[in-house]
């Protein structure tokens, strides 16, 4: 809307997000970070077919997640996976 001209003579903007606390920086998701710990264990697919958990799946469903939101994000917003 400033860009757009009905707001021309604003000198700041404040954005407010309603919360069940009073808090200055409410922990939001979106300034949030994330850690994980994906850790290996001796299994594989071969050798124990009816339990499925495989640590690279779930690795790689996390890397394929962030990169699946990058398109829904401005070039500005950076997200790093390691």
């Amino acid at each position: 809307m400033v860009k757009g001209g009905p707001l021309v003579d604003v000198d700041a903007v404040m954005m407010a997000h309603p919360s069940s606390v009073n808090d200055v920086a409410p922990p939001y998701l979106a300034v949030s970070e994330v850690f994980a710990r994906y850790t290996a264990r001796a299994l594989s697919m071969t050798g124990a077919p009816s339990n499925p958990m495989n640590t690279l799946d779930a690795v790689v469903t996390t890397y394929s997640a962030v990169n699946a939101r990058r398109q829904h994000t401005k070039p500005t917003c950076k997200s790093i996976v390691l």
